[in-house]
C-alpha cells in the first residue's frame, strides 16, 4: 500500500523544531518531478499547517541547448498558476562558474553545481527570513547517496545518507519513493520537467541509478531495507568510537595541530575519527580521498604525509594539519585564514592581525571577516575585470601574475594582494 504523500509530509513539517504554524518555508524547486510535487503538497498543506510558502529556482547555466532555462521558466509559471500563487525567486548563475568553480575545488561538477546551489538558497532564505528550505529529495536519492558512498569507500555514520535535518535545510520527501510521487502529481495533471543530464551516465549516480540499481531490485529484492539497516548499526557504531575518541586540536594560523603522543596513542579506527573531526575545522575547498585518511594512519613513521593539498606533519611533540602550499607550487597555492596569525606563502610569511570580525593583512590592509581565503590565480579568473584591470595597470609580467595572492571571500575574488610583490592592494 502507498503511503499518503500529504500525510507523510504533513507529520514531518509539523514534527519540525518549534512547528511550522506561523513560520516561512521556501521550496527549492528544479522543474522535475520530485521537487514539482513537493511544491504542490506544500501549497496543499500550507493552509492548514499555518505556514507561508516560497519558492525558488536555481539555473546552473550548464545546458546550452536552452532547457535549463526552460526548467526555471516552468517552474515561474507552475508557482504562478497557484491559487493562491505562490511567490518564486529565479537564480541565474553565471554562464562558466560552475566550472571555474570545479576546477578551484579540484573536484567535479556536481559538487561544484551543488554548492553554488546551496550558496544561492541560503542568501534567499535570509532575505525572505524563512525558517526553513525545503528540498526534493527521495527515498530513491538517499538509496543512490549510500550506495555511492560505499563504492567510494565510506564507512560509519558516512553510510547513513542524508540526513533529514541540517542547518536550515529540511528533506521531508525522504521516506518517499519517486514512483509514488510522480503518481500523487499524474493524478492531479500536473506535469513536470526531465532533465536530459540525468541520463548522463558520466555521472556516478546516474550509472548507479540505471544500471546498478534495477539489477539489485530484479535479483536482490528488500536490499533497501538491508542497507538502511547496516547503515544504522554503522552510524551507532561510529558513534561509539567518536565519543571514545578523546584528542583536542588547537586551531594554528594555517592549519591545526594536537598532541603526538595522544594521536599516536589512538587506535586506528579512533585516529580515522580524529582526523575527520580536524577536517571540520580545515574545511577543505574539496573531497579528501578515503585513502589519503588511510595512509596518514598507516604512515605511522613518516614525518609528513601530502595528499588532496594538504600535508600532515609530525614535528617534536605535536602534528600538524594544513594546507600543503609547497607540495602544490606547480598549479598555484590556497591559504584558508580562519584565525589571526601568520602564513607561510610560496613568496614569504603574511601577517594577518586584529579579530575574528576585523582582521587586516599586514598593517592596514581590511577589514575582512573571518574566513577568507588567499590564492593564487587560476584559470578562469583571466576574464574577472576587476584583475584584468589591475594586472594591466601595473603591467605585470604574463608569468608573474600566478603568483600574486587574490582574496577570496564566498567564491568571489575581492581585492589583489600586490604589496608582498612589489604591486599595490587593491579592492575590487
Amino acid at each position: 500500500m502507498n503511503p499518503n504523500p500529504e500525510s507523510a509530509v504533513a507529520r514531518f513539517l509539523e514534527a519540525l523544531p518549534g512547528g511550522v504554524a506561523g513560520k516561512r518555508l521556501l521550496a527549492a524547486v528544479s522543474g522535475g518531478a520530485d521537487s514539482v510535487a513537493l511544491l504542490s503538497i506544500a501549497h496543499s498543506l500550507a493552509p492548514s499547517l499555518g505556514f507561508t510558502l516560497y519558492a525558488v529556482t536555481v539555473q546552473h547555466s550548464l545546458r546550452t541547448d536552452g532547457s535549463s532555462e526552460a526548467d526555471a521558466e516552468s517552474v515561474v509559471r507552475l508557482c504562478s498558476s497557484f491559487t493562491p500563487a505562490v511567490y518564486c525567486r529565479r537564480i541565474d548563475l553565471p554562464p562558466g562558474e560552475c566550472r571555474l568553480k570545479a576546477l578551484e575545488r579540484g573536484g567535479g561538477l556536481e559538487d561544484a553545481a551543488r554548492m553554488l546551489r546551496y550558496r544561492a538558497l541560503e542568501g534567499v532564505r535570509a532575505e525572505l527570513g524563512a525558517d526553513w528550505i525545503l528540498t526534493g529529495h527521495t527515498k530513491n536519492d538517499l538509496d543512490e547517496t549510500r550506495l555511492m558512498r560505499f563504492l567510494q569507500g565510506a564507512s560509519g555514520s558516512s553510510l547513513s545518507g542524508m540526513e533529514s535535518r541540517r542547518g536550515f535545510v529540511a528533506r521531508p520527501l525522504l521516506t518517499l519513493e519517486r514512483a509514488v510521487l510522480e503518481g500523487y502529481l499524474r493524478e492531479r495533471g500536473i506535469s513536470w520537467r526531465e532533465d536530459p543530464t540525468n541520463g548522463d551516465e558520466n555521472f556516478l549516480r546516474n550509472r548507479i541509478r540505471h544500471r546498478l540499481v534495477p539489477l539489485l531490485n530484479d535479483s536482490f529484492p528488500g536490499w533497501s531495507k538491508a542497507v538502511e539497516s547496516a547503515a544504522a548499526r554503522s552510524s551507532l557504531d561510529d558513534l561509539f568510537i567518536r565519543q571514545s575518541c578523546n584528542l583536542d586540536w588547537v586551531r594554528e594560523a594555517a592549519g591545526v595541530s594536537a598532541s603526538r603522543d595522544a594521536f599516536e596513542a589512538l587506535h586506528p579506527a579512533q585516529a580515522r575519527r580524529a582526523l575527520h573531526a580536524a577536517l571540520d575545522l580545515l574545511a577543505p575547498a574539496g573531497r579528501i580521498p578515503h585513502g589519503y585518511i588511510d595512509r596518514i594512519v598507516a604512515e605511522r613513521d613518516s614525518d609528513a604525509v601530502c595528499g588532496a593539498s594538504l600535508r600532515f606533519e609530525r614535528r617534536g611533540n605535536r602534528v600538524f594539519w594544513g594546507p600543503d602550499i609547497v607540495h602544490c607550487h606547480k598549479s598555484g597555492y590556497l591559504v584558508k585564514v580562519a584565525a589571526v596569525g601568520v602564513y607561510e606563502l610560496p613568496f614569504g610569511k603574511l601577517e594577518v592581525t586584529g579579530s575574528p570580525g576585523a582582521a587586516y593583512i599586514g598593517p592596514a590592509f581590511g577589514p575582512w571577516k573571518l574566513p577568507f581565503t588567499i590564492r593564487s590565480r587560476l584559470p578562469g579568473d583571466g576574464e574577472h575585470r576587476g584583475l584584468k584591470r589591475a594586472f594591466g595597470s601595473w603591467a605585470v609580467p604574463e608569468r608573474e601574475r600566478d603568483r600574486i595572492p587574490l582574496i577570496e571571500i564566498d567564491g568571489d575574488i575581492r581585492a589583489v594582494l600586490g604589496q608582498p610583490l612589489g604591486y599595490p592592494d587593491v579592492l575590487l
